[in-house]
């Protein structure tokens, strides 16, 4: 047979506020209830027999204390500590650290519960925004305003900033700011492009794949009577291009042959790199030709110069898109040289500057 032991068994604990509740009854009346306990989660609700008994005698009035607020002390040690400088007179001082009352009788000290802590409340789950409002046009800075909204469980506080007016900034053209570099007035339609080597932007073409064109015009054609079999009669420097690009010339020049002469004269147009290394512009790739007119007299003709960049030397010579041929690389500046050949016959000839000029067109290139 299963003893039983003669001490209770603990079988469990746990936290909980506890509420009393007594169920009173006269003497002589039935007991309804020894007693009962009910537990949900933190609170807990005792109920007991309670027997009305006969009124009792008069108790002693509670003594008077004298709260001591704003005292400075966070634990009772610290307040013992002062006790030397209390007496009798400071008898019923009180002071209230940690939810107790330490009350100074005059000779010691008693301590009495002054509260019970109860359970921990719900976090709110607090947010906030803010924003830049006009401040007022005159008086003082305005004061910020809270906007509340939402359950107390998760509040939202919305403020309201009066804006200060700053200091008088940078001016606003674009051609004024120092990071612009406007040496180079813009030509319409040019946008705003980003200049690396300089650090600033400038104005320019928005499109780096937008085609340039230079042009030699009549005066910078040398015109007069010759009998070199290579003449150069015209030349122009194209400065250095951001990306790679391939010449596309036309143009035209008056030439004829001197009266006792028979002179065959072709217009060649020939490109090279600009370098410190001494110059052959006859022998620079070439890239346009007004070819010898068998049926020229011995009248002034004109030569027509479309592109062309194959030669009896190299007859197989051709530009594609993937090729070298004709390619200008990107940063390197170039010479372009028109020179007037001699292919056949002889005698001198004469080159007539009157409406010549030369188109270059700068196609770039991937």
């Amino acid at each position: 047979m299963t003893v039983l032991p003669d001490e209770p068994v603990h079988i469990g604990d746990r936290t909980v506020r506890l509420r009393f509740y007594a169920i009173p009854r006269k003497p002589g009346d039935p007991q309804t209830v020894v007693g009962t306990l009910t537990l949900e989660d933190s609170e807990g609700v005792l109920t007991l027999d309670a027997l009305e008994g006969a009124k009792g005698d008069k108790g002693t009035p509670s003594p008077i204390i004298r709260p001591q607020w704003a005292h400075g002390y966070s634990t009772s040690s610290a307040l013992y500590a002062g006790e030397n400088t209390l007496g009798a007179p400071d008898a019923g001082r009180a002071w209230y650290i940690g939810g107790f009352w330490y009350i100074w009788t005059g000779t010691a000290w008693r301590q009495e519960q002054g509260s019970l802590a109860g359970p921990p409340g719900p976090t709110p789950d607090v947010s906030m925004t803010a924003e830049l409002v006009e401040p007022a046009e005159s008086g003082p800075y305005g004061e910020v305003e809270v906007e509340v909204s939402g359950p107390d469980s998760s509040p939202h506080f919305h403020l309201k900033i009066p804006g200060i007016e700053g200091p008088q900034g940078d001016n606003s053209t674009i051609i004024g700011a120092s990071d612009y570099d406007n040496t180079a007035a813009p030509l319409d339609g040019q946008g705003i492009v980003w200049d690396s080597a300089a650090s600033k932007f400038k104005p320019g073409d928005l499109s780096p794949y937008a085609a340039t064109m230079y042009t030699i015009p009549q005066n910078a054609f040398a015109g007069g009577s010759y009998s070199a079999g290579e003449q150069i009669i015209a030349q122009l420097v194209i400065p250095a291009a951001p990306v790679a690009w391939y010449p596309d010339v036309m143009g035209h020049v008056r030439w004829r042959r001197s009266n006792i002469g028979s002179a065959q004269v072709q217009i060649e147009v020939r490109i090279e790199a600009v370098t410190g290394s001494p110059s052959v512009p006859g022998s620079a790739p070439i890239v346009g030709l007004g070819p010898y007119d068998p049926s020229t007299l011995d009248t002034t003709t004109v030569s027509h110069i479309a592109p062309h960049f194959s030669s009896d030397a190299d007859p197989g010579r051709a530009v594609s898109p993937t090729s070298e041929v004709g390619r200008i690389p990107a940063n390197q500046a170039v010479t372009v040289w028109v020179i007037a050949r001699r292919t056949g016959g002889s005698g001198s000839y004469t080159i007539d500057a009157t409406w010549s000029q030369l188109a270059i067109r700068c196609y770039p290139v991937s």
